[in-house]
């Protein structure tokens, strides 16, 4: 059994073959950092690809070498929430001859929740894990914190009624942004007042903060739910957004351009590069051209409460 590049971490793809339960094992067991890490996301992959092939995939391997990471006492959190952080869909994507986003997406969903489900306590226990005051800087305690938002996003796939309750408690208890920014970052993709109320909460505390306004602008956008599209063009006309301001259009238009799944939807409305007739025009090539660009004859006042 090889362990391939040991102590490397540039960005390099090896294609090759390797015998049942050698990933499986890597990822359980490998003593460099990078080459487990590796064999984790490369179980991952397969799965991945074989589900948005049509195929059926086999979680299992990955179920057990995520239960033995989270339950590992000689790995930081750091590393195992890297280690657990499924590929986006943009990567798997990259290894696809052909891209369909709705079956990457669903893909990806299916595999979220059998990992949500099979692995709930693990992952609950994670996700309540004490990380210290929002003032500890240590390695250890941004390590805790990373790990609960990302056990989080797990617990959310496989119960999203669970993970927006875990999800709406983690808010408002964080005294820090990343614990606050990353139950927020797993409701926007949710349906449910804590959705709403999260939102709202996060806005009214920073509204006179433009930079993390920016964050609130870009969650949205980034969220993995059907009206995301409709939820963009609305926020293109708040107050607080402009065209003229390049961080808040990077905010909202970057990240919205960044979600795989709902940017490349089927229906050709986000990107305007799918009428079947000039008629539908009218509709889809400039929904998104016409709530941001005509928004800057509103937005002309460089001094708008809000902006950075």
């Amino acid at each position: 059994m090889l362990s391939i590049n040991r102590g490397f971490s540039a960005p390099v793809v090896i294609h090759g073959s390797r015998r049942d339960g050698e990933l499986e094992r890597l990822a359980q067991t490998d003593t460099d950092p990078f080459a487990r890490y590796e064999a984790m996301q490369e179980l991952a992959f397969t799965a991945l690809l074989d589900g948005a092939r049509g195929e059926q995939p086999d979680f299992e391997p990955l179920i057990r070498a995520v239960r033995n990471t989270l339950q590992s006492n000689e790995l930081d959190p750091a590393f195992k929430a890297e280690a657990i952080l499924l590929p986006q869909e943009a990567v798997v994507a990259e290894r696809l001859e052909v891209v369909d986003p709705d079956a990457i997406h669903a893909a990806r969903e299916q595999l979220r929740a059998a990992l949500g489900m099979a692995l709930f306590d693990e992952l609950s226990k994670a996700q309540s894990a004490v990380s210290g005051s929002g003032a500890d800087l240590s390695p250890l305690a941004k390590g805790t914190r990373r790990l609960r938002t990302v056990s989080l996003g797990l617990i959310a796939g496989g119960n999203p009624a669970e993970g927006a309750r875990l999800a709406k408690a983690q808010f408002d208890a964080a005294d820090n942004m990343t614990d606050r920014q990353g139950a927020l970052g797993i409701l926007v993709s949710l349906d449910g007042p804590e959705r709403a109320d999260a939102l709202k909460a996060f806005h009214d505390r920073f509204e006179n903060d433009p930079l993390v306004i920016d964050k609130w602008f870009a969650l949205q956008a980034a969220a993995q739910r059907p009206g995301t599209l409709d939820e963009v063009e609305r926020l293109a006309s708040h107050p607080a957004f402009t065209i003229q301001n390049p961080n808040r259009l990077r905010a909202l238009g970057g990240s919205f351009g960044a979600n795989h799944w709902v940017f490349n939807d089927a229906s050709g409305e986000a990107t305007g590069s799918l009428p079947t007739s000039s008629s539908q025009r009218t509709r889809s090539t400039h929904r998104l051209q016409r709530a941001w660009f005509l928004r800057s004859d509103a937005g002309g006042d460089s001094n708008r409460k809000g902006r950075n």
